[in-house]
């Protein structure tokens, strides 16, 4: 079983079920899994590379494809800039793709195959795992058997915090991370991504 049906989860549940070796249930907290998007854009370089090759999943319809890259100080001037098309093609890669994180779920939910099944509104109160199964209980009191647990449920994760109950806590680093969209210059092209 996976638990969250985000990028991460979706994306294991399709390969674990393209092996032909397991049967996947994905179980998410939210009642719409196609609702469970949080944050905006991601930038996919090789990324996109490998969800191509490894998983058979194209995003190019869903995203924009990256020129360049641009990092620029308070007062507008560039600390870094990448010819991303270029350098991506030097390293036999495909295109990269900035893409938000709600086109990308959506892309992958729909590439799952019939055969994995995505249970929303399931909320993950108790891991119990035995020699041979893990137990997932829900806050609605329902239970589920598997054979593995994953725990693909964000930052926050129920299924690590249960399942691993007195170890190492998470702890901020100092390291920040901003992110915005402004006025790009006139002279940009549409596939010009600005950080």
């Amino acid at each position: 079983a996976v638990v969250g049906a985000g990028p991460g989860g979706l994306t294991l549940a399709r390969q674990l079920e393209r092996t032909g070796k397991f049967s996947v249930t994905v179980y998410e907290q939210a009642r719409d899994p196609l609702k469970t998007a949080v944050g905006g854009g991601l930038q996919l370089t090789s990324g996109a590379t490998l969800l191509r090759e490894r998983a058979g999943v194209d995003v190019s319809s869903s995203a924009l494809e990256i020129e360049r890259v641009i990092s620029r100080d308070r007062q507008g001037g560039t600390i870094l800039e990448i010819d991303l098309r270029r350098a991506l093609r030097e390293a036999s890669l495909g295109p990269g793709y900035a893409i938000m994180r709600d086109a990308l779920q959506r892309v992958l939910y729909e590439a799952l195959p019939e055969s994995v099944e995505v249970l929303s509104g399931y909320e993950v109160a108790a891991v119990r795992q035995t020699e041979s199964e893990v137990r997932l209980g829900f806050a609605d009191g329902e239970e589920a058997t598997h054979d593995l647990v994953v725990g693909c449920d964000g930052v926050g994760s129920a299924v690590e915090r249960l399942a691993f109950e007195g170890g190492e806590t998470k702890q901020f680093t100092g390291i920040r991370v901003l992110f915005c969209v402004g006025d790009a210059p006139t002279s940009t092209t549409s596939t010009l991504f600005e950080q």
